[in-house]
């Protein structure tokens, strides 16, 4: 496979969501705890969209979910706009099979877990960067550099 074909499987939109997810898993996770460590009272606050933006493609249409509280159980992500929830020790999950979005939801002691398209790209990133040599590293590194600069390149 040449590294062209493979940068256009890479580009496309749930292996950048899923790269993102990746890339910000352990410091999402770290920051999440270090705010459940310093006062269980306040809630982490989150604005997130992830949509599908290729030039032809109608973005799906999600589905609405508007003040719900989430207090046990596994959150199923994809396919849904949540707008002022909140989310109280449960476990998120992305698959990266549809959009997603977040609007002015707030988070306490949650769990974020990766499972299908996305896991299946995590465990890619970290094949390629252990074993594909240094233009493996380079491209992981790269494509980590552009999610934290808030690039996301359209397919």
């Amino acid at each position: 496979m040449n590294w062209l074909k493979l940068l256009e499987i890479l580009w496309a939109w749930p292996t950048v969501v899923a790269i993102a997810l990746a890339l910000f898993h352990r410091e999402v996770r770290t920051l999440l705890q270090r705010i459940a460590a310093t006062s269980r009272a306040k809630l982490g606050s989150l604005e997130l969209e992830i949509s599908s933006d290729k030039p032809g493609q109608p973005s799906l249409p999600l589905e609405r979910i508007e003040g719900k509280e989430y207090r046990t159980g596994v959150v199923e992500l994809d396919g849904k706009e949540f707008v002022r929830c909140k989310f109280e020790g449960v476990t998120l999950r992305f698959n990266a099979t549809m959009p997603v979005s977040l609007q002015s939801c707030s988070f306490a002691d949650v769990r974020w877990e990766l499972a299908g398209p996305a896991a299946l790209t995590l465990k890619f990133l970290t094949g390629l960067y252990a074993g594909a040599g240094e233009g493996g590293k380079a491209l992981v590194e790269a494509t980590f550099t552009n999610v934290r600069k808030g690039v996301t390149p359209l397919a």
